[in-house]
């Protein structure tokens, strides 16, 4: 055999080299082809069943040195080595004590005799599977690197310590609020009186819409009783009845040449059945204003004949109906009633108002006075303490309006009334029953809404000053 340091041929069973003094090692080789470890020699603990401490006493010089099957992993030379003897002198340094290679000493090349050489290292880079660096250190770094740049987790950050706490998470940046000073405040009351003034529109307008309705309009009149109507007192004269004032106006006493009083005239009125026939035509009138119906064809020509067919008086014509009529509308019974004289008398189509009280326009101002509230709070930085103030304000406002609508209508009306007598009154405390109703709810409902909103504000503020 060879010593693996300097190349020299020593005997089989010498433990140190007679020329460079190298400890020898012999072991019997159990597997040729050797296991490939990614464990750092350092780490190898052989068990001391495997392998023998070695000392220089005399004592041990003659015991049998084992090789542990951890360091086992050394790769036996191949039976051709020319081109190996030639790597092991270069490392070496010693071409002289390195014999060529012949049939004799090829067995000890080729480890046949199944003993192995120690320290010789790894030349054989062709092999890769078996090809170790002489830095085995490196090799085990690399390995590692390797293996956790392969199987690291998602969330793997290598500048820290063990490479897997996650970052801290950013500050997060708060925004400086912007100061609400007078001129936001300002602006702020200019959008909120704007937004209460459509508020109120808004609601007024539904109330309209819902108690001034054809059918509730044609109801209400129904309820109305001709007779007490016949003797309330008129705005025109002190103490006159609607009776005296129809009767002077008419001059129903010329017509009839002389042979009906008063008393006469309120029979011949209660007789026309005014009540059915009035409620239908106005009807048609709040349907026409309100929600775009057909148009009304009341003529003092129509009226005439109505009541020519309904009167018990045989010895009237229907031409003294007619004069009738324009004597107590002092000829303006036909411009009244024709809705195209209201258009030349006022420029104004009233065929509009279909459109303007239609659900369409009322929804798209409700969306206007919603765009105006957020519109609000923007320019008070959302700040709640200002624009719930605001919000508040806005209901409170239209609510009150509403509720004083419709306390007028329900409430103010009747007992007016009652306490003069007054045509108007009477009718008005009949026909507007329905408004009045509605304004009460929208108002109220308007009214809990702004109070509701304060709350928020009052509470709000106390957060902030706590």
């Amino acid at each position: 055999m060879f010593c693996g340091t300097c190349g020299e041929q020593i005997d089989d069973n010498s433990f140190f080299c007679k020329k460079c003094g190298a400890k020898i090692y012999s072991a019997t080789a159990e597997n040729k082809k050797p296991k490939i470890s990614l464990e750092k020699p350092s780490d190898i603990k052989p068990e001391e069943s495997e392998m023998e401490k070695i000392t220089d006493t005399p004592e041990t010089m003659d015991e049998t040195i084992t090789i542990p099957e951890t360091l086992k992993h050394i790769k036996a030379l191949p039976e051709n080595h020319s081109e190996d003897i030639d790597k092991i002198k270069e490392l070496t340094g010693n071409y002289k004590n390195i014999p060529e290679e012949t049939e004799e000493n090829n067995d000890i090349y080729g480890y046949e005799n199944e003993e192995e050489i120690q320290n010789i290292p790894p030349l054989y880079e062709e092999y890769d599977d078996y090809n170790y660096d002489n830095d085995y250190d490196n090799d085990y770094e690399n390995d590692e690197e390797e293996y956790y740049n392969n199987n690291a987790p998602q969330d793997y950050y290598p500048e820290y310590d063990n490479g897997y706490y996650p970052p801290p998470p950013p500050e997060p940046e708060y925004e400086k609020p912007v100061k609400v000073g007078f001129l936001r405040l300002s602006g702020a009351g200019i959008v909120t009186l704007f937004t209460a003034l459509l508020l109120t529109t808004l609601s007024l307008m539904f109330c309209i819409k819902t108690g001034f309705s054809g059918d509730v309009i044609k109801k209400s009149f129904e309820k109305v009783d001709v007779e007490t109507l016949l003797e309330c007192d008129t705005s025109f004269r002190n103490g006159e009845t609607v009776n005296d004032y129809l009767y002077r106006e008419t001059d129903f006493n010329n017509i009839t040449m002389g042979l009906a009083d008063k008393k006469d005239f309120r029979s011949f009125i209660l007789g026309l059945g005014l009540s059915d026939f009035t409620s239908d035509n106005l009807a048609v009138y709040a349907d026409y204003l309100l929600n775009g119906g057909d148009k009304p064809s009341l003529t003092v020509d129509y009226m005439a004949e109505y009541m020519f067919s309904h009167s018990d008086f045989s010895h009237l014509n229907e031409n003294d109906f007619r004069v009738m009529i324009n004597n107590s509308t002092h000829g303006w019974a036909d411009t009244v009633l024709s809705v195209d004289e209201w258009k030349k008398e006022t420029g104004f189509d009233f065929a509009v108002c279909g459109y303007i009280f239609s659900f369409i326009t009322l929804s798209v101002i409700l969306a206007l006075i919603i765009v105006l509230m957020i519109w609000t709070a923007v320019i008070t930085d959302r700040r709640g303490r200002y624009f719930m103030g605001f919000y508040k304000f806005i209901f409170i406002f239209s609510g009150v309006i509403c509720l004083v609508s419709g306390l007028g209508t329900v409430v103010v009306t009747p007992l007016a009334y009652s306490q003069t007598g007054n045509f108007i009154c009477y009718i008005g405390s009949e026909l507007f029953t329905d408004f009045g109703m509605f304004a009460l709810a929208t108002g109220g409902f308007e009214l809990i809404v702004g109070i509701i909103f304060g709350l928020i504000k009052k509470f709000i503020s106390n957060r902030t000053q706590a």
